[in-house]
């Protein structure tokens, strides 16, 4: 996101201006998304808990002072909203709850979510700048985890084509971060995972 100036940008987000507003939202939506997914294991509830959070900021946007804050609130907010969240399901199993979710509630542990989504959120950026299909078969395969069936299926390609397509991105993106090994961890990563 290229901004202004920080004291620009959180003067005319104070002042309500929607399009500072749009722009934060498009900056923070994909790494807030990873968060909250991460916690709540679904992302339609973790797009809700985003959608939640971002209208909070709009209603509390007078309080802040800084870019800082922003973020600051952003990310805590969807970790809290993330976890309570689940908590409601389990209802009364707090003590399984805590177990399975421990690692949540360290703050060490969120700073590393919030980090890992922070490096998501530059390798999302770079994902949509890729060909249409490129990006399409990337998206569809690890946002939405379908398989090579389901894929062609909805983009009208063979197999083949979404392997090529898929490895064509994956190298695209290796390319671009190759001098920032910190971000092709945090790929290798991401892909692995799913």
């Amino acid at each position: 996101m290229q901004l202004k100036s920080e004291i620009d940008e959180i003067t005319d987000l104070r002042n309500g201006v929607e399009d500072v507003f749009s722009r934060l939202f498009l900056h923070y939506q994909q790494s807030l998304l990873y968060l909250s997914k991460s916690i709540v294991g679904d992302l339609f509830v973790a797009e809700e808990i985003v959608s939640d959070v971002i209208v909070k900021l709009w209603l509390k946007r007078e309080s802040f002072y800084s870019m800082i804050s922003v973020k600051a609130f952003l990310y805590i907010s969807v970790k809290n909203a993330s976890i309570n969240h689940v908590r409601s399901k389990k209802n009364l199993k707090t003590i399984e709850f805590s177990k399975e979710h421990e690692r949540f509630s360290s703050e060490g542990d969120s700073l590393i979510k919030i980090i890992e989504s922070e490096f998501l959120n530059e390798i999302f950026s770079e994902i949509k700048k890729l060909p249409e299909k490129q990006r399409l078969v990337l998206q569809l395969t690890y946002l939405e985890s379908m398989n090579t069936e389901e894929i062609c299926a909805i983009l009208n390609m063979t197999p083949n084509a979404v392997f090529v397509n898929r490895a064509r991105a994956i190298e695209k993106l290796k390319n671009r971060f190759k001098n920032n090994p910190l971000i092709i961890s945090c790929l290798t990563f991401f892909l692995l995972q799913n």
